[in-house]
């Protein structure tokens, strides 16, 4: 049904109505479409990292999900990735270390920060054909000349604090010295990760 309102030639200007949207509290922000949940009587949560890593902030849903999973439950991080930002690698590696439930990581690809969210898993799955790289950090900084001694020397002491937690046990010790000293970068095709992970009791 239509209204049809006819204006006179005294009528002053027609006011429309504004329409102000209220913003519902109770709403849920949108889901992270990375993760995927299914529910039987234990609950799986299959997290796809297919990207790069980038700042912490873009993983915030993701962080979240992997503190309120609980015992009996399954977190599966699948996993593609060329690296990145370090700073979230660590994040996600020590939640992962916290996570309550069963943490298990798919590799295709788990080079430089991926290496270290793989390795904060329970276990690892090396899928066909799949890769890992670990390497020495990459970094720039901006200061006076004394400031930037300061954080070059500061870096060096905590990236091998780095190393030799996530990678003691799966790496040698002359292998992590070679890493942090020597910049010598480490590929591994899946049998040599195996190998590896088999030794620690970590083989998916």
């Amino acid at each position: 049904m239509s209204r049809e309102t006819r204006k006179r030639k005294n009528d002053g200007p027609t006011i429309q109505p504004i329409e102000i949207e209220i913003p519902d509290e109770n709403v849920d922000e949108e889901k992270d479409p990375r993760i995927l949940t299914s529910e039987t009587t234990k609950k799986s949560i299959r997290i796809r990292l297919h990207e790069e890593v980038v700042e912490p902030f873009y993983y915030d849903q993701i962080l979240d999900t992997i503190r309120e999973a609980e015992k009996g439950d399954t977190v599966v991080i699948d996993l593609w990735t060329p690296g990145g930002v370090m700073d979230t690698g660590i994040m996600l590696f020590n939640v992962l270390r916290e996570c309550k439930a069963k943490t298990v990581a798919e590799v295709t690809e788990a080079s430089s920060a991926g290496s270290i969210i793989a390795l904060g898993c329970d276990k690892v799955l090396m899928k066909p054909m799949s890769r890992m790289m670990i390497h020495q950090y990459k970094a720039g900084s901006y200061g006076s000349g004394k400031e930037l001694k300061l954080r070059q020397k500061f870096d060096e002491r905590y990236f091998e604090e780095v190393m030799f937690t996530v990678y003691s046990g799966f790496l040698t010790d002359d292998e992590i010295n070679g890493v942090i000293h020597n910049a010598e970068d480490m590929w591994l095709m899946k049998e040599e990760v195996d190998e590896r992970l088999e030794k620690i009791g970590r083989k998916g």
